[in-house]
């Protein structure tokens, strides 16, 4: 999933969203806009949002807000349904 986030999203566009859901501060957005390329933003944001219990949810939730990345949101809500899934399968076993 990682790998599939840090190939297709756009971090440029979900700074001020972030922020405004205090998920990322100045100084983070600061610190991925120095990088050269989209693929290192993509890759330093993923890592914020991973430093926080609930980063991947604010993502999921702008994600949906924005809307211009729609085809994400769809792959990560299949791939944690996927994951839940198997979760379940193992609880009955």
């Amino acid at each position: 999933m990682r790998v599939f986030l840090c190939e297709k999203l756009e971090p440029d566009r979900y700074y001020a969203l972030l922020r405004q859901a205090q998920v990322i501060d100045e100084n983070d957005e600061q610190e991925i806009r120095s990088l050269q390329t989209r693929l290192f933003r993509a890759e330093l944001l993923l890592d914020k949002l991973e430093k926080r219990d609930d980063g991947y949810d604010q993502l999921v939730k702008v994600l949906h807000r924005d809307r211009t990345q729609h085809y994400i949101l769809e792959m990560v809500k299949e791939t944690f349904n996927k994951l839940w899934q198997r979760t379940c399968e193992y609880e009955i076993l």
